[in-house]
């Protein structure tokens, strides 16, 4: 399976984690987290759990720190980021 950087743009732009596109930010706006997603996955086949590890690790670097309550709170979008990019990369 190959996940693309298209794929991973896609599904951050849809899910818009931090809500700023939504409030009218460039449309390339996660576009640098999707760019560091896809080369943090470079020659591996990752499960949803470490896709999901990668998706938080990444977000963290680009719009923390955050607390842990303001990491629980963006888990389940983690989850559900790391799976649809799975799904849509089959």
């Amino acid at each position: 399976m190959r996940i693309t950087e298209a794929v991973v743009q896609k599904t951050l732009d849809e899910e818009d984690i931090e809500g700023l596109r939504e409030i009218g930010a460039p449309e390339d706006e996660y576009t640098h987290e999707a760019q560091k997603i896809v080369s943090r996955l470079s020659g591996s086949e990752p499960t949803e759990e470490s896709l999901i590890a990668v998706v938080r690790e990444v977000w963290v670097a680009s719009f923390g720190p955050f607390s842990d309550e303001d990491i629980e709170k963006r888990s389940p979008v983690f989850s559900k980021v790391a799976h649809q990019i799975l799904n849509n990369s089959r």
